[in-house]
């Protein structure tokens, strides 16, 4: 009886090896994909902040623009009803 609880055990820890071994090569592909993943997430963050100044920029830029064909509308209307005149 006991001898055959030793020969169960030494099965079980053969097994227990075996998927451990694959479990330790599973973790590293995981670490390893893990850092790609980390990188691009990297890249990702310093694209969005770029993306982020952009937006301001163009936002501004808008603005001024908006402001610029506000003032100059009632120019245009004026010539228009000047040349209407005519």
């Amino acid at each position: 009886m006991v001898a055959e609880l030793e020969a169960s055990l030494k099965v079980s820890s053969v097994e227990v090896e075996k998927i451990k071994a694959v479990a330790d090569e599973q973790a590293k592909t995981v670490g390893a994909e893990k850092e790609i993943v980390d990188a691009q997430a990297e890249k990702a963050n310093v694209e969005s902040e770029k993306c982020a100044v952009i937006a301001v920029n163009v936002a501004n830029e808008m603005a001024s623009v908006q402001a610029d064909l506000d003032q100059a509308l009632p120019a245009v209307e004026r010539a228009e009803t000047a040349l209407a005149g005519l």
